[in-house]
């Protein structure tokens, strides 16, 4: 959790950066967080509720159209139905690319990820790999910031098996 903090901290420091001479060139670089709330499907959504998120990520442009960038992201805890006080909590880090197109103040995109989930529960905790496919929309409400939602769909394998529908709102800012 202190981690997500320091990164959200960040995020918002960057500004203040850029002014005491941190060179970027314009438009290319976009850090952000995002907040989300994550609902398990079919076997997971049967045993899991769904719980908050919260993510941050950096985004950079390689072409016109075409974004590269790193995510990392924490699920407060998914709630075990039927009862029971466990608690499964995710952390989530890996690379993205987005296609997008802007028009006007809005930016549209899809978005496809990789990620190493590590989910902990009472019993243990399990590392696996994950694909997440979505997209979503960002409105420019100043010249550097712009915010937003977004919907993702996850699959994570291996031990932890799961699959998840997240529902993000997000704020950017543009470098």
């Amino acid at each position: 959790m202190k981690k997500i903090l320091f990164l959200s901290a960040l995020v918002f420091a960057c500004p203040s950066a850029r002014a005491a001479g941190l060179t970027v060139e314009q438009s290319k670089l976009t850090l952000g967080e995002v907040l989300f709330y994550s609902m398990p499907t079919g076997d997971a959504g049967d045993a899991l509720k769904g719980s908050l998120g919260f993510g941050v990520y950096g985004d950079y442009a390689i072409q016109d159209n075409i974004k590269v960038g790193l995510e990392t992201g924490y699920i407060f805890g998914y709630d075990v139905k039927g009862g029971s006080s466990d608690k499964v909590t995710v952390f989530n880090i890996g690379p993205t690319a987005k296609y997008f197109i802007t028009q006007d103040k809005v930016t549209y995109y899809g978005v496809a990820g990789l990620g190493m989930y590590r989910s902990s529960f009472d019993a243990g905790s399990s590392t696996d790999l994950g694909l997440s496919l979505g997209g979503g929309a960002t409105c420019e409400f100043d010249k550097n910031w712009a915010a937003g939602a977004e919907l993702r769909y996850t699959h994570v394998g291996g031990d932890f098996d799961s699959d998840f529908i997240n529902l993000g709102f997000k704020l950017d800012y543009k470098f």
